[in-house]
């Protein structure tokens, strides 16, 4: 027995407007492109940080990011409790670990957090 369909299926491309590419700390690299007739989007990189295009860094809600040099432009307000790093860290030197949106402290959002195992218990 010999079954039809009427299924149809209707392909348009996308109309990509913006590409960013970013290396660990956030720097775009030179694969990022807007569309020239676009106003390209500034929220971006880190849960929609804004990218100041004067000095390059990303204006974050507590502090200022320098993803050139992946360091934090003011102190940590919460530098008290990470005594074993810079008050200037972003993400305690692991950002693809460690996210810091806000620029208050850095967090975890992994399903795993506080279970990081290396090696055999």
């Amino acid at each position: 027995m010999r079954r039809q369909d009427d299924l149809k299926v209707n392909y348009k491309k996308s109309q990509v407007v913006q590409s960013n590419n970013y290396y660990a700390f956030g720097l775009q690299t030179s694969q990022s492109w807007t569309r020239i007739d676009t106003k390209p989007n500034q929220y971006l990189y880190n849960s929609g940080s804004e990218l100041n295009e004067v000095t390059g860094n990303y204006d974050l809600f507590f502090r200022g990011y320098d993803p050139a040099i992946g360091r934090m432009s003011g102190v940590d307000p919460e530098a008290d409790f990470y005594a074993s790093q810079t008050p200037y860290n972003y993400g305690f030197n692991d950002p693809v670990y460690w996210n810091d949106p806000s620029g208050a402290s850095p967090w975890d959002d992994s399903p795993y957090a506080g279970q990081r195992k290396f090696g055999p218990e």
